[in-house]
């Protein structure tokens, strides 16, 4: 992603989706829909995981981490 496609991207998040109540809260990690939401989640927080990436002070190894989770999302949720 683009740093602007990142500042678009973050200008635009609903947080309160994340809020009980909202269309993206888990309440039960049982739900069936589950991967859903999981991945509507994902899409959501995707920018700021690579923006974690890019600061210079974050730690090699949680950037891999980071990295790694991210690319293992992308196959479970594709078009994030």
């Amino acid at each position: 992603m683009t740093e602007q496609e990142i500042q678009e991207h973050t200008e635009g998040v609903d947080l309160g989706a994340f809020a009980p109540g909202g269309e993206l809260h888990i309440a039960d990690p049982r739900d069936p829909a589950i991967v859903t939401k999981m991945c509507g989640i994902f899409k959501k927080i995707r920018p700021y995981l690579t923006l974690v990436t890019w600061i210079p002070f974050v730690g090699q190894k949680v950037k891999d981490v980071i990295t790694a989770a991210t690319y293992e999302l992308d196959k479970v949720c594709p078009g994030s």
